[in-house]
Formats: structure tokens, C-alpha cells, sequence
């Protein structure tokens, strides 16, 4: 049963009846991990998802599979200059929004991922064939038939070139084993952070933060900017055709850490200015409720609060985690 607006009825196989109040703040339109959902007539299994095991717990989940894909193209394209890198992205995030909406046989991108230099130099002991004079990588995958597989691919090559891509020595993988090589690569880059991370005994210093498409590149640019600003090793990497960003910084030592943790605030204080998110994937746990707060205000993390103790008037499920617990306290 659906929420009525706002007020949601829940009945338990054992009879128990649970009036609810949904929490009515706004919802920042980005991929969002961070805090309870909420929309007028919510599905209570939105509610659940992302609540970070402090409504419920689930004992027993049915799940439906998805058709697995004929074929991916799957792709890193090498760009000399991180500009062109951005609009290729922006470029082909905008095409597979109208080929969604036309269900024309057209670039409809499955993942839009990037790396930055940084990364890139980061990688290159275990990849000594990323071009010397590459700035950025975009890395694509799209789904593709039999039929249309050279179609599509003359079609990414022909966005690769408009946006002053290196097609020569990009990867392109038409077999299983290339394509398993580029998931490798893909997955690499943020092994090797928590490598060096761990080297130095320290926490991983990395944001998780979106913000609108309209405002991405410039955020872009500022979430570099902030952490130059500190004096600060970094790279940067994440999931760009959802404006979604991780900056790892790579401290080594206290005083950078130090700074580090002011520049992360500073970011992801932009990021909730913008209209974006503290968090797109990871969630808040226990250490980031100070940056929930910061997006949502005082007034929304008590509506969660108030969510959470009718359902489990008893604090038991997650405490600590989402938002501090004096927010939890009797009125």
C-alpha cells in the first residue's frame, strides 16, 4: 500500500498498525544515497532502501533478473586535453537521453566514467600503455545487438573525433577477454587508492558527492581547484554521466590530512549550495552525519528522526548511523 501524500498506513502479518508521517522535504534531483526518500504517495520499499538498517530489517527478499545483454561495447578513449574529455561526456549523456525518450537505434550509454590525469599516472606502472600525453579517459559501455553492433560503434567513433579524442590508441574491446582487461582497468584505480591509504595508516579522504548536470563542470573545476588549494596530491575519478564526482585526496601526512578534511567540507558544502548531494552512492553511516545535516537542516533531520522512533520506538535498528542521536531524544 501506498502512502496517502504524506501519511503512509502499515499493517504487520501480525497486526500491528503503524501510522506513519513521510518525511516532506525536497529531494535533490541527482543520484542521492543520503537520507530517507521522500515523495508525495512514496512505495514504503523506497522508504526502506538507502535507510542504512535504522527502519528495519529484511529477513527474506525476492529479486527479478534483468535479461542479461546480448553484447556491450565497451570502450577507453584517451583524451590530450580534460576539456574535451568533459564535453564527450556531456555530449553523449544528452544523446542517450534523446534516445531514450525516441527509442531510436542510437548512442545510449550503459556507463559514462572518467579519469583524470592523476589517475592516469597513478595507473600507468600497471598500464604502461595509457598515452604519455593523455590528460583524461572516458570509459563507456553500450548495449548492442548483432545487428546494430557496427553502427553503433562507427556512431561513438564519430563522437570520439568531434570531441578531439585519441582514436588510434583508445581501447576498443570486441572480445570477452578484452572487455574483462578494461573492467580490470576500470576497477584498478580506486584498488590502488586504498593501497596507498592503507601504506600510510590513514582513512580514505574521498568525496561522493553529485550535483545537477547544468553545474557540473564547473563544480568540476572547483572540487580541483580546493583541494590545489590545500597543497594537496590528488586524483579524480567516478561516474560523470551522473555528474557524480570522487576526488581521493592522498595525504601523507597529519597536517595534510588535516587540510584534506577542510577541503572535503568545502566541497561537499558546494555541492548542497548547487542542489546536489553530500552522497550519491555510498550513504552516511557513522561518520558523515554532520554533512547530512548540512545538506537537509535541523527541521528535515528531525522528520527522519521522528520516521525512525515510529518505527522503533526502542532505538535498536542502526543507531549511530544517518544523523547524530540527540536528534533521537524525547521531545
Amino acid at each position: 500500500m501506498k502512502a496517502e501524500g504524506y501519511n503512509l498506513r502499515l499493517n504487520t502479518l501480525e497486526g500491528t498498525e503503524f501510522n506513519l508521517k513521510v518525511p516532506d522535504y525536497e529531494m535533490p534531483a541527482v543520484k542521492n544515497a543520503s537520507g530517507y526518500y521522500s515523495d508525495k504517495n512514496v512505495d514504503p520499499i523506497d522508504l526502506f532502501i538507502g535507510s542504512e538498517g535504522t527502519l528495519g530489517v529484511i529477513t527474506k527478499i525476492k529479486l527479478k533478473l534483468l535479461p542479461y545483454p546480448e553484447n556491450i561495447l565497451s570502450a577507453v578513449i584517451f583524451f590530450a586535453a580534460e576539456q574535451d574529455a568533459l564535453n564527450f561526456i556531456s555530449s553523449a549523456r544528452e544523446k542517450s537521453r534523446r534516445t531514450r525518450v525516441s527509442a531510436d537505434d542510437n548512442i545510449d550509454a550503459l556507463a559514462l566514467e572518467y579519469f583524470d590525469a592523476g589517475s592516469l599516472r597513478f595507473l600507468t606502472p600497471d598500464y604502461p600503455n595509457i598515452p604519455a600525453e593523455a590528460e583524461a579517459a572516458v570509459w563507456f559501455e553500450q548495449e548492442t545487438s548483432p545487428e546494430n553492433e557496427d553502427k553503433m560503434t562507427d556512431k561513438w567513433s564519430e563522437l570520439v573525433i568531434e570531441n578531439n579524442g585519441d582514436i588510434d590508441n583508445s581501447w576498443f574491446a570486441f572480445s570477452g577477454v578484452d572487455k574483462e582487461k578494461i573492467k580490470q582497468f576500470r576497477h584498478s584505480i580506486s584498488a590502488k587508492i586504498y593501497e596507498y591509504i592503507s601504506s600510510k595508516g590513514f582513512k580514505k579522504l574521498g568525496t561522493d558527492v553529485a550535483v545537477p548536470d547544468n553545474y557540473f563542470n564547473d563544480f568540476y573545476y572547483f572540487c580541483k581547484q580546493e583541494a590545489e588549494r590545500a597543497a594537496l596530491h590528488y586524483v579524480v575519478y567516478g561516474h560523470f554521466g551522473n555528474s557524480h564526482i570522487h576526488l581521493n585526496m592522498l595525504p601523507r601526512n597529519e597536517s595534510e590530512v588535516n587540510r584534506g578534511k577542510a577541503a572535503y567540507f568545502n566541497i561537499c558544502r558546494k555541492a548542497a549550495e548547487l542542489g546536489g548531494t553530500v552522497s550519491a552512492e555510498h550513504g552516511i553511516g557513522k561518520l558523515k552525519p554532520e554533512y547530512l545535516l548540512m545538506m537537509y537542516g535541523e527541521e528535515n533531520i528531525k522528520k527522519m528522526a521522528d520516521l525512525k522512533k515510529s518505527l522503533d520506538p526502542h532505538l535498536i535498528l542502526g543507531l549511530g548511523n544517518i544523523f547524530d542521536k540527540r536528534f533521537l531524544a524525547a521531545k
